[in-house]
């Protein structure tokens, strides 16, 4: 088993013209000389209809940003590592694989090893109702760790501008004394 804690965003969100979901993460613990082993902690981003039934989710493993002596962090404060830049595509061909086999609803992601893609029951990109950000707890033994997460910059990316047509058309006919006809049609 493994513990969770959770944030809850409650929107009205399509990503379908959009190519990838990007965000930051950062992990530290509250002691400096405390350490968090790779992967322990989780982060998870869920997005669907709700977070129970009908979302996509995706976990990447946490790794903590570097503390020289307590004070500085050194190099990056939001390690590599734990950027999310996950092509939404990848969703698409999992919820298609579940839906064919009925039982698959999780894959490795083969582009970032020990992160992985979650498929619950029929969620749309089309129709994003609640996007939810967990820290998970994977340790073998459920260790507790005291710590703080930071998540930064949760954004789409890679805008579909494609370009397409649009035509709209109206008529309307008098017939005299017998009355009119109109009529309207769009492309």
């Amino acid at each position: 088993d493994s513990c969770e804690a959770e944030i809850n965003k409650v929107t009205k969100l399509d990503m379908t013209l959009f190519k990838k979901i990007q965000m930051f993460a950062h992990l530290e613990p509250f002691n400096p000389n405390d350490s968090i082993p790779y992967g322990d902690l989780a982060l998870v981003l869920k997005l669907g209809k709700d977070l129970t039934n009908n979302y996509y989710e995706y976990e990447i493993p946490l790794q903590s940003s570097m503390l020289n002596g307590g004070t500085a962090f050194e190099g990056n404060i939001w390690p590599d590592t734990n950027y999310i830049n996950l092509e939404l595509e990848k969703f698409l061909t999992l919820k298609k694989e579940n839906i064919k086999n009925k039982s698959i609803f999780e894959a490795e992601d083969p582009d970032n090893p020990g992160a992985f893609l979650r498929v619950r029951g029929t969620p749309s990109l089309g129709f994003i109702k609640v996007l939810g950000i967990a820290v998970r707890n994977k340790s073998d033994q459920n260790k507790v760790y005291c710590g703080q997460v930071w998540v930064n910059e949760l954004r789409l990316a890679g805008l579909n501008e494609d370009g397409s047509y649009a035509a709209q058309a109206r008529g309307q006919i008098k017939l005299a004394d017998l009355g009119d006809i109109n009529f309207a049609g769009s492309y």
